[in-house]
């Protein structure tokens, strides 16, 4: 059930992050700046790349992995088959948590950098 349970999350996060695509495009229009137009030019890169390959392969993966389990029991079950699952679903998680981690160290000054455009363009309303 593990791997049902994981493709149904996989699912719920493709919905979101497609309700998120429409939000980050919105914030793409009012970004302030160069640094803004690249960090959300950044974003945006990432989302798509969730959406259209990452959440689209953790969801086949895990409906394939739960298939066959119940196709072949005796084999992924009995005999530990699904422990092969298991390993491949750790190292693709592992691959993702380092992408990620990545794209916050590219991101980080771009973040600081909108933001002090912000600052900036916040003081030169008030006065």
């Amino acid at each position: 059930m593990w791997f049902v349970l994981v493709a149904c999350f996989a699912a719920s996060v493709w919905i979101v992050f497609i309700y998120d695509l429409k939000m980050i495009r919105l914030r793409f229009v009012d970004s302030a700046g160069g640094s803004g137009a690249r960090l959300y030019a950044l974003v945006l890169r990432d989302q798509r790349l969730n959406i259209g390959l990452i959440v689209p392969a953790v969801f086949l993966f895990n409906l394939a992995a739960a298939l066959a389990i119940r196709a072949y029991p005796g084999f992924f079950l009995e005999r530990g088959g699904h422990l092969l699952f298991i390993g491949i679903e750790a190292v693709g998680l592992l691959l993702y948590l380092a992408m990620v981690i990545r794209s916050f160290i590219t991101m980080t000054p771009l973040i600081a950098a909108t933001r002090e455009d912000w600052r900036t363009e916040d003081a030169a309303v008030e006065k």
